[in-house]
């Protein structure tokens, strides 16, 4: 297996200026609810019972939310180099942090493991 598929992406924002990335839910946004409608996915349009929405970047509005899952697949099927790294609507650069997993399937124990077999 290539390196990189072993390797797992968090998505978190880079500056501590920009939102955090937590999750939303539809029912919570506004008790009148009166024209305000629930966040959905920016990729895919879905709302929070497709997994949890976050806002990774300094967009807003309809374009705010999206799906951890969506995001990736966006990052790694864009024609665009700068995708993986930057916000393609706002320009917002994202930090790349390697999840424990990753690092352990790197690790040399677990390559002398997997070459052994």
């Amino acid at each position: 297996l290539a390196a990189a598929a072993l390797v797992c992406l968090l998505l978190q924002s880079e500056e501590e200026g920009a939102p955090a990335a937590e999750p939303t839910g539809g029912a919570d946004a506004d008790a009148g609810g009166a024209g305000v409608d629930a966040p959905t996915c920016r990729i895919c349009y879905a709302g929070g019972e497709a997994g949890r929405l976050f806002t990774p970047c300094l967009c807003r509005g309809s374009m705010a939310h999206v799906h951890v899952d969506c995001l990736n697949e966006w990052r790694k099927q864009s024609v665009n180099p700068r995708s993986l790294y930057t916000c393609d609507a706002c320009g917002y650069s994202y930090r790349i942090q390697r999840t424990a997993a990753a690092a352990w399937l790197q690790s040399e124990g677990c390559v002398w493991l997997a070459s052994s077999l």
